[in-house]
């Protein structure tokens, strides 16, 4: 899991060196990215392979997350043509700032790597 979490903060901080610039790709990415039934994850292979198409600079990095995805999974099952694009890992991205949650810095992986500073300078810019 450690390579997936540090794929993830390398993702994060291209994504915030990207800058204003990337607000409206991401945000189109993220809608268009596989959700569940807690909207506010979304499918961390999908939202990788858009971010890869949608801006160029950081798709290294979101190749990164695919390969790290691809040793970290082990199984993954899939239900029916609407969840074809899913990956097998989900990731926390809420649709609001409202909806952050303040204690997911203090969890391991959110005080670990980018993934939260990522989202809060996301929602700072919108």
């Amino acid at each position: 899991m450690s390579d997936l979490a540090g794929a993830v903060d390398g993702l994060a901080k291209a994504l915030v060196k990207e800058g204003t610039a990337a607000r409206m790709p991401i945000a189109y990415a993220r809608s268009r990215t596989l959700q569940f039934e807690i909207l506010d994850y979304i499918d961390l292979g999908d939202f990788a392979n858009r971010l890869a198409l949608a801006i160029p600079a950081v798709k290294p990095a979101a190749k990164g997350v695919l390969d790290a995805l691809g040793t970290t999974v082990v199984r993954n099952a899939l239900w029916g043509s609407t969840v074809a694009r899913a990956q097998g890992a989900s990731i926390f991205f809420p649709q609001s700032d409202a909806r952050l949650i303040p204690d997911y810095k203090k969890l391991r992986f959110g005080a670990s790597n980018a993934w939260t500073s990522f989202l809060a300078s996301y929602f700072e810019e919108a």
